[in-house]
């Protein structure tokens, strides 16, 4: 993997998701090389995946060398500007489960009352 700056560049995008099982593991081509990643990550990769658009993806277990404890001991520190400093952070609970839409409608419509005042917080 190339290596960047944690400096403000805001050129590229965030994933935060749901680890899942570890021993769950999907292949994903890299940079021309096969990578084992867990089910939850390949099934958040899919749903984000758009072939219309070219993008820098930064991912925890990707971009940090899971097998390394010294790199995870410097990098996991790291993981807040990480998220910090980029322009767009996609956020992957999982798959729909039982009224998990009706769910985040309400949230989303709770956000807007809150935003413009309509109900107290």
């Amino acid at each position: 993997m190339p290596a960047y700056s944690t400096q403000k560049s805001h050129q590229y995008e965030a994933l935060s998701y749901v680890w899942g099982n570890p021993n769950d593991t999907q292949s994903i081509l890299v940079n021309g090389h096969y990578f084992q990643v867990t089910q939850s990550l390949y099934t958040a990769l899919l749903h984000i995946r758009d072939d219309q658009l070219v993008r820098r993806l930064w991912v925890d277990a990707i971009c940090i060398n899971q097998n390394d404890d010294d790199e995870k001991t410097s990098q996991i520190p790291l993981m807040r500007d990480m998220y910090g400093y980029t322009y767009l952070v996609l956020v992957w609970l999982g798959d729909v489960a039982d009224n998990s839409d009706e769910a985040f409608e309400t949230i989303r419509l709770s956000g807007e009352q809150a935003l413009y005042g309509n109900i107290p917080l």
